[in-house]
């Protein structure tokens, strides 16, 4: 089973910003990362591509990323064989279907998208997506329900259940939402 946890804190700033990403990549937890950017295996270039956009667009005042925590439950060990590809997946997903994920509205081109995997205290995935549209500078807003929807289609092809889109009965994986206690009964 897998969980999908919001962190309700915002990066309000550049430095902000800069400490998350320097915590995800510290060297006793990562395990790896995956991106739509060019350089995101080096902290402090993933760091200056991020920031270029919000810089370029003068959005460096509000949130710089959203950011997400995927958590797997210890039933499912095969997760450490799996979870660069995985990340993968996840990765590409959320660009992907980035218009489905925010208000059609917005009508979104590209967006920036980092997915990077802790092995620390057991395997969990850190999400971040941007704020804006890298290609023109429109703030974003994620729905969770999409994001969700999305994860848990990427996440069962590995049978990974995603509470509050599939769950297991009977051996099998099924979709559809229930609520958290029937999962553990």
């Amino acid at each position: 089973m897998a969980l999908l946890t919001f962190t309700k804190r915002n990066y309000e700033s550049e430095q902000d910003f800069e400490r998350l990403i320097y915590y995800l990549y510290d060297p006793a937890k990562f395990a790896c990362a995956s991106s739509n950017l060019l350089y995101y295996q080096y902290p402090e270039i993933l760091c200056t591509q991020w920031c270029y956009c919000h810089h370029y667009f003068y959005q460096y005042e509000k949130n710089w990323a959203f950011h997400y925590i995927l958590s797997f439950d210890t039933d499912h060990e095969n997760i450490k064989f799996t979870y660069p590809i995985v990340a993968d997946d996840i990765v590409s997903s959320i660009h992907s279907n980035i218009n489905q994920i925010c208000p059609q509205k917005h009508n979104i081109q590209d967006c920036n998208t980092l997915c990077v995997v802790h092995r620390l205290p057991r395997f969990h995935f850190h999400i971040l997506i941007d704020t804006i549209d890298s290609h023109t500078g429109r703030r974003l807003f994620v729905y969770e329900n999409s994001l969700k929807k999305i994860l848990g289609k990427t996440l069962l092809p590995y049978q990974y259940a995603l509470c509050g889109y599939s769950y297991y009965e009977d051996g099998k994986l099924n979709y559809g939402n229930v609520p958290p206690y029937f999962l553990y009964e």
